[in-house]
């Protein structure tokens, strides 16, 4: 039997967000979530989606005419991902992921993009290209950088839902903590206002 992976939507489009912003990009969003942030603007991510073969993926991405994958959610590792980056790989795919850090695969992926929500599994040390991004709401939300307990060394600060306010907060925390490898990544996708 093949086997499936459960997928909310395959679409392709601009990264919007981190290191990547601006490069074409080809997104794999997978079902289910075991965090549920309220601010989470993939709420459609946390139900079903649509049971799918690595053949049905393959056939929707093959004629997408760049070979960079981000595998996305929701939270991906909820499902076994090790075929999935193994066909995608065999088909010279970049593959990025974004992950909330709760859940540890050993897989093969060229950038681990952590997004910490919560506690996060220490075996994500074990991935060289690791790139950290923090959903800031508000002055708390720097507590949970402070606090992170596995180092960094490029942090991508993101105001919620582009908002001005929390915008305004993070350029200044930035500013002021100038020692820090601190950057703003706004969600150039909603400015864009494209998916």
């Amino acid at each position: 039997m093949n086997e499936t992976w459960n997928v909310s939507e395959i679409f392709y489009s601009l990264a919007g967000e981190g290191s990547l912003v601006g490069l074409p990009m080809i997104f794999i969003r997978l079902s289910g979530c075991n965090i549920h942030c309220q601010f989470c603007d993939q709420k459609k991510s946390w139900e079903d989606g649509k049971q799918m073969t690595w053949q049905e993926i393959y056939d929707e991405i093959v004629d997408f005419p760049c070979h960079n994958v981000c595998i996305t959610g929701g939270e991906p590792f909820l499902q076994n991902l090790i075929k999935l980056t193994q066909e995608l790989h065999d088909k010279d795919y970049f593959i990025s992921i974004e992950t909330n850090g709760a859940i540890y695969q050993s897989i093969q992926v060229d950038l681990v993009i952590i997004s910490p929500k919560k506690e996060i599994d220490k075996n994500l040390t074990l991935w060289n290209d690791i790139e950290w991004k923090f959903v800031i709401e508000n002055e708390a939300s720097f507590e949970k950088i402070y606090n992170c307990e596995i180092g960094y060394e490029e942090v991508y600060l993101q105001p919620v839902n582009n908002n001005p306010e929390v915008i305004k907060l993070c350029v200044n925390k930035i500013l002021d903590e100038g020692h820090r490898n601190w950057r703003l990544s706004l969600q150039t996708h909603k400015i864009l206002e494209i998916k």
